[in-house]
């Protein structure tokens, strides 16, 4: 079936009123006694300040406005826009038709499918656990969805299935599934080919060593009711989607039976001082970043059927109202191509401003952009100024991958680098016989 052509007036005026509406469902104050009580029963866990956390960006933030401060479209519009312009602000697309397309899964019908791999394992972030330890563990997914269902059971602190590579196929978004958002696929396609050398066309016959960037783009994410994200920009500078899923298979379930609430600021309501000013902050107190009313931060409700689509360098702090799944991805766009860099480049320099690891492919991905960014400045829109500070970019991020401090050769794995299936760096070794 066709997607509709355009959202009418109606629904962004239904839009609004259920933004407003969602921002002060009963559900929420609910959770708010649950944080606090959760608290008093696992004192000095991470979920007392993660509690609070929540409490104080309701205080400071509104309802997100559609038209204002993001855009509501249907699947076709999406494509369209993307089709016109250069860059965007967050994007919701509410489409049945969109959604009738995707793969077709529920939470319920997930975790039925994660138990027919019960002995490999799993990250879980484990927010009832004490302070002082990390609150991400990883354990078998048995005992994980063990874990996951003691906490629903006994109403206890909430846990998130972290890092789930999605292998299901569907499509994307349209907008999103244009040939200038593929740039990201095109340099991990060129990456392994120059990796293993294999210089042919055909299909790859000889197999990477890393793939940690191939193998997140694209993903799922599996939280319980309270689950939380501080302050974070989705690394490498990428374009973020995500479509939220119903909790049960029954089609008869109402779409707000799901609500994720996506805490952001809007920075293109701000003035270039301010813009400059939040970052400054964030680059100061990282994911326990504190909004106050002048940053203007934004909740906007998620329900099931909806994919949001995030710009780079959006900073954001998730929260789930009730039980969530994600399927979603990440790309890059090469009129946005700067942008991706320079956040990439803060991000770099202000690791606490994410909540994900530096990629080990991140040397092999740059020197391929880099590539062919010199061979085609024009698809990037970029002249001799700006091509200048990309490479300059380009190379100040790799320099800051895996480093080594061989001695000599670096052909083996006692070479971080060579383990890493990378190349060296600028700021590895000073030996002259290097091999990588």
């Amino acid at each position: 079936m066709e997607s509709k052509i355009q959202t009418t007036e109606s629904e962004l005026q239904t839009a609004t009123a259920e933004q407003t509406q969602l921002f002060h469902d009963p559900r929420r104050h609910k959770l708010f006694k649950s944080y606090n009580r959760w608290d008093k029963e696992n004192p000095g866990s991470h979920i007392g300040p993660w509690g609070e956390f929540t409490q104080q960006l309701f205080q400071v933030s509104r309802p997100a406005e559609p038209g204002k401060d993001y855009l509501l479209q249907t699947e076709v519009e999406n494509h369209d826009f993307f089709q016109r312009q250069e860059s965007f602000i967050p994007i919701v697309i509410r489409d049945a038709s969109f959604a009738r397309c995707r793969p077709q899964t529920d939470t319920k019908t997930f975790i039925g499918e994660l138990r027919a791999a019960q002995n490999m394992e799993i990250d879980v972030q484990i927010l009832g656990l004490p302070s002082i330890n990390n609150p991400t563990e990883r354990l078998s997914v048995a005992d994980a969805l063990d874990l996951w269902s003691k906490c629903e059971d006994e109403d206890g602190p909430p846990i998130n299935f972290l890092n789930l590579k999605d292998d299901s196929h569907g499509p994307w978004p349209r907008g999103m599934s244009r040939d200038e958002n593929a740039i990201l696929t095109k340099c991990l396609s060129r990456a392994d080919s120059l990796r293993v050398g294999d210089i042919t066309l055909g299909k790859a016959i000889k197999g990477t060593l890393i793939t940690d960037v191939r193998s997140c783009v694209q993903f799922k994410i599996l939280a319980q009711r309270g689950a939380v994200s501080g302050w974070h920009m989705d690394n490498m500078g990428v374009i973020t989607w995500v479509s939220l899923y119903n909790n049960t298979p029954d089609p008869a379930t109402p779409t707000h039976g799901v609500v994720k609430y996506w805490v952001y600021i809007p920075m293109h309501v701000h003035s270039k001082e301010m813009q400059q000013e939040i970052l400054v902050e964030f680059a100061r107190d990282g994911s326990r970043f504190v909004a106050r009313p002048e940053h203007k931060a934004r909740v906007l409700s998620l329900v099931a059927g909806d994919t949001l689509i995030m710009p780079p360098g959006t900073m954001h702090a998730p929260i789930s109202l009730t039980s969530c799944l994600f399927r979603g991805g990440m790309a890059w766009r090469t009129t946005m191509m700067g942008e991706s860099l320079k956040t990439w480049k803060y991000l770099v320099q202000h690791p606490d401003c994410t909540n994900e690891f530096l990629p080990h492919q991140s040397r092999e991905i740059l020197k391929s952009v880099g590539e062919l960014a010199k061979e085609d400045p024009k698809l990037f829109h970029l002249d001799s100024s700006s091509l200048k500070l990309f490479m300059e970019n380009c190379n100040y991020i790799a320099a800051r991958c895996v480093e080594c401090n061989c001695k000599r050769s670096c052909s083996t794995e006692r070479c971080r680098c060579w383990k890493a299936g990378q190349p060296c760096g600028s700021r590895c070794h000073v030996t002259s016989q290097c091999n990588n």
